[in-house]
């Protein structure tokens, strides 16, 4: 009984490690860092952190599976230029956002049939149509940036607050939820889960595993067509080189997620917790006047840390 308990707390502490570490390192800051405590620093946290958030949500879907999309940073880029030559034309906000969701489906579905049914490795696939999207983002304008271009009603929608907190944060949450209740509470992921595990054994259980992988690709497109609605909506100017800035932030918050909640499983819970924990290390870090490098830095510090932490339980 005695060992149960102790295997008890040991997995407790696993699993919610990083969150008390998040919730005491916000006390510690709230004391020696005046302007952290501040809603409006908060709010500054909750958006910079929500695209990140948002791409890791997007990228743990493949994963999850045992495919990797490297054309989601990419994905980001072609979206805002295509909203913006969009824009540009005098189309509203409604259409704008529609196009943006529509063409995100299409190009998740497009890298699940070269992936799943052409049986082309994902990362060579994705590769691929990533830097078909790069060369689409540039020649949309001409490699320019489209400037002033966003409709005024997407730009007065980002500045929606609901209890004192930003619209942006409240659509990412409920991103998050949503995509939670897919992988938690659904047979949807419960087979995706599976397959990440031994595609084999499931389609041996009867399992439709093509069909499985391909909706993951979609799922995490139109995860990054919501991400690209909310970049574009907080400013007038759209950038083709937009998306590859949030490939590290991202997959570190994607990697870091296996450590907390699900120890060793890629889970919405742990990307939310680590978007918290590392947009308020980055915030501090930048109110003390830390280099602008300072970020990337952390990221791949992360990224290599938690790659070697899987490794050994791998090997455990």
């Amino acid at each position: 009984v005695e060992l149960s308990m102790n295997n008890r707390k040991s997995m407790d502490l696993r699993k919610n490690g990083l969150a008390v570490i998040t919730v005491v390192l916000a006390v510690i800051f709230a004391f020696a860092v005046p302007q952290f405590a501040n809603l409006r620093n908060i709010n500054v946290i909750g958006i910079g952190r929500v695209p990140v958030a948002m791409f890791a949500m997007a990228s743990l879907i493949p994963l999850a599976v045992g495919e990797f999309d490297i054309s989601l940073g990419y994905m980001i880029g072609f979206l805002l230029m295509l909203g913006g030559k969009m824009a540009s034309i005098g189309w509203p906000a409604l259409g704008v956002v529609v196009v943006i969701m529509l063409s995100s489906v299409v190009l998740g579905a497009f890298n699940g049939l070269i992936t799943v049914v052409f049986k082309i490795p994902s990362t060579i696939s994705t590769l691929a149509t990533g830097m078909i999207m790069y060369g689409g983002s540039l020649g949309l304008n001409g490699g320019k940036s489209f400037t002033g271009v966003t409709p005024d009603l997407l730009m007065w929608i980002s500045k929606i607050k609901i209890v004192k907190l930003n619209i942006c944060i409240w659509v990412c949450l409920a991103a998050g939820i949503s995509a939670w209740l897919i992988l938690e509470h659904s047979p949807l992921g419960k087979y995706i889960y599976a397959i990440g595990h031994s595609e084999r054994v499931v389609a041996l259980a009867g399992i439709r595993t093509k069909i499985v992988r391909f909706v993951s690709f979609i799922i995490a497109s139109a995860l990054i067509g919501l991400c690209a609605v909310v970049l574009m909506s907080q400013s007038k100017n759209v950038y083709p080189d937009t998306g590859q800035s949030y490939l590290l932030p991202g997959l570190a918050v994607t990697f870091l997620s296996t450590t907390v909640h699900t120890p060793g499983r890629y889970n919405i819970p742990g990307v939310l917790w680590s978007a918290v924990f590392l947009g308020m290390v980055f915030n501090v870090i930048s109110i003390l006047g830390a280099p602008f490098w300072a970020e990337a830095v952390i990221n791949g510090i992360v990224l290599l840390g938690v790659v070697l932490v899987m490794n050994l339980r791998r090997q455990k």
